[in-house]
């Protein structure tokens, strides 16, 4: 739906009502309403809001350390522990063949 300049103030205080931050409100905007710069205005937006401010995340990303490519299957394997319906599982990961 297009919507009109003097409807847009309102509609962007309708997307953020949830407080979710900048991407889930422009993906929350995408899927129903559209005008040009919407994203802008939404960006515009969040940095306004004090609850948003309030619980933003506060910690630092870290930096993705690549690792050398294996030469052979089974040389490097990856691990990971996770449980599902009460049972719990190994899953491993052979990072030469990705199987």
């Amino acid at each position: 739906m297009i919507i009109a300049k003097s409807q847009r103030g309102d509609i962007v205080e309708r997307i953020h009502q949830a407080h979710q931050g900048v991407e889930k409100c422009q993906l929350r905007a995408r899927s129903c309403v559209f005008w040009p710069e919407i994203n802008k205005d939404i960006e515009g937006r969040v940095p306004k809001c004090e609850v948003c401010q309030e619980s933003q995340n506060t910690q630092a990303k870290e930096t993705l350390e690549s690792h050398e490519v294996p030469t052979r299957p089974w040389q490097v394997v990856g691990t990971d522990l996770f449980s599902r319906d009460g049972d719990e599982y190994l899953l491993m990961c052979d990072y030469f063949s990705k199987f």
